[in-house]
């Protein structure tokens, strides 16, 4: 399978990751900043919980919902700052895609 996919030069899912986040980061680095956070320094958590709030099993989720899935997953990120308000971030921009697709459908 990995070999079709490399014959048919279909991107990597570590790189299609990596581009995303790059289409999302300016948003999330102002509104991050704006809330008076540091972004160069805290981005690894908070892209990390942002991440992380895409995941179905949490999906809908409240970050309290979600803590016990949060913290076997993700273990010391949890109790980051950071983590959570990427966490919370990641939820509000999941929500908005599913009303979106809701929408045209």
């Amino acid at each position: 399978m990995r070999k079709a996919l490399a014959d048919a030069a279909a991107e990597s899912i570590d790189a299609a990751r990596e581009q995303w986040w790059i289409g999302l980061r300016s948003a999330e680095q102002e509104s991050y900043v704006a809330e008076g956070g540091d972004f160069a320094r805290d981005e690894p958590y908070y892209r990390k919980g942002f991440e992380a709030a895409q995941a179905p099993a949490v999906r809908g989720k409240s970050y309290e919902e979600a803590l016990d899935y949060l913290t076997r997953r993700h273990q010391i990120s949890v109790i980051n700052p950071a983590f959570r308000r990427g966490y919370e971030r990641g939820r509000e921009y999941c929500e908005s895609l599913m009303a979106e697709h809701q929408r045209a459908s």
